[in-house]
């Protein structure tokens, strides 16, 4: 894989949650059982790919900042203190959002946190692939804040950032 497909990758992702989003915003206030079912299915699969959008952003930035061979593969990365296996491979933005931040900062909910609630700020940090499987036994104070509401805030730095990294 080619450092590029990760950007693709995110406006991939950014086009699904387009959709899931529309849908969301479709559903009947008045929610039967079976629509309040469907609502949290598509929010937690909105959560799921918006982590995505911004995980795929920033892996691509980094390899952007730091010159990598556009035609090299992603897991040849050693390099400016960064490799594939040790820096990338993961899913936890902790493991590599500081190396994209120490190459350019400014970047909305990254490391610019103005205006992103405390909620926001918290399904940032508690976003990892393992969303994907996430239905039910999500702990009650997380699934409060699981709601369209912060999810489209969410979605909403993520698109910011994914436009910050596709400018580089």
């Amino acid at each position: 894989m080619k450092y590029s497909e990760y950007l693709n990758a995110a406006r991939k992702h950014q086009a699904a949650c387009e959709v899931i989003k529309n849908e969301i915003v479709s559903i009947d206030k008045g929610k039967s059982p079976h629509l309040l079912a469907k609502e949290r299915r598509l929010l937690l699969s909105f959560y799921y790919l918006t982590g995505y959008i911004i995980e795929c952003s920033v892996k691509y930035g980094i390899y952007k900042l730091i010159d990598f061979d556009p035609k090299a593969s992603v897991s040849s990365l050693n390099q400016s203190g960064l490799s594939y296996g040790q820096n990338i491979k993961y899913h936890r933005f902790s493991k590599y959002a500081d190396h994209l931040v120490c190459r350019v900062g400014g970047i909305k909910l990254i490391d610019d946190v103005n205006g992103v609630s405390p909620d926001v700020r918290e399904l940032y940090h508690r976003w990892d692939a393992e969303v994907r499987y996430w239905y039910s036994g999500i702990d009650n104070a997380l699934m409060e804040k699981l709601n369209q509401r912060n999810l489209f805030k969410l979605y909403d730095c993520a698109e910011s950032v994914l436009l910050s990294v596709s400018r580089l």
